[in-house]
């Protein structure tokens, strides 16, 4: 049965981010304008995803991992760390993020679609890091490091299905 769960979990992990990369394909190329315009916005929506990725570099490189701060949490005895970092910190990290990209997606602009890329951008990263970390450790029954990426998909799809409202439906 742990098994199942835990191939289920990862399906929907999986699934999870591949519907969130095939929004951020869709924002990157629904550009807004004509002709040179157009070659403008497609110019610096790519200069976001760059800008996404030097950010995440960066972090990196000076030592800031997020996903090895949930696994150490996740490890840990503490129980506050364990609800801080594996249970509130992903539900306002799910929270914020949806809340961007709808916002800045209903907003229609072409800024708003800049800084929705780079917050894709990120968000992907850090999530797909801390979905590897997670992977690659070893544990029996369920794996309990996932929990972090399990809460902030449970809580992007609840946010989704709770209040996103398609263009032109009563707000």
């Amino acid at each position: 049965m742990e098994t199942l769960l835990n191939f289920l979990v990862h399906s929907i992990v999986i699934f999870g981010v591949l519907a969130f990369l095939g929004v951020g394909i869709g924002l990157a190329t629904n550009l807004p304008g004509e002709g040179a315009d157009r070659g403008r916005e497609a110019a610096l929506r790519v200069i976001s995803i760059v800008a996404g990725f030097l950010i995440y570099y960066a972090s990196r490189a000076i030592g800031i991992s997020i996903p090895e701060l949930m696994l150490n949490a996740s490890s840990s005895r503490d129980v506050v760390a364990v609800t801080l970092i594996s249970f509130i910190g992903p539900i306002i990290a799910g929270l914020f993020v949806t809340n961007i990209c709808i916002n800045r997606i209903e907003d229609d602009s072409a800024i708003a679609g800049r800084i929705t890329l780079l917050i894709m951008v990120l968000t992907l990263l850090i999530f797909v890091e801390s979905y590897v970390a997670s992977y690659k450790i070893d544990s029996e029954g369920i794996n309990i490091h996932l929990l972090p990426n399990v809460v902030f998909v449970l809580t992007v799809l609840l946010y989704l299905i709770f209040y996103f409202k398609p263009a032109g439906a009563n707000k």
